[in-house]
């Protein structure tokens, strides 16, 4: 490889396996959007692909205090939505 120069164009190649399970580690949310433990689990595991009803079964809490911790992480995230929060944690902190 040829040595890169400050200031002069380069080509990178990024390879991304877009067939590959996406995970988040619940630590890094944790750090970076100061989640409890219990949000940043719910919300790695729903960015996994687990419903709620999924995680009241694992979890063995209810639908109404997976929903509660639901709100904290969107308000520590600031989105409104599941869907925006899939997003965000899709493309990586604004």
């Amino acid at each position: 490889l040829n040595e890169i120069v400050e200031g002069e164009p380069f080509i990178l190649i990024a390879i991304h396996d877009t067939h590959a399970s996406q995970r988040v580690d619940a630590r890094t949310l944790q750090q970076l959007y100061e989640l409890t433990p219990m949000q940043a689990d719910i919300a790695a595991a729903l960015f996994a692909g687990f419903t709620v009803e999924q995680l009241t079964q694992r979890l063995h809490i209810s639908q109404n205090t997976v929903r509660t911790h639901l709100k904290g992480v969107f308000k520590k995230c600031a989105v409104r939505s599941q869907a925006q929060l899939m997003r965000l944690l899709a493309l990586g902190p604004r």
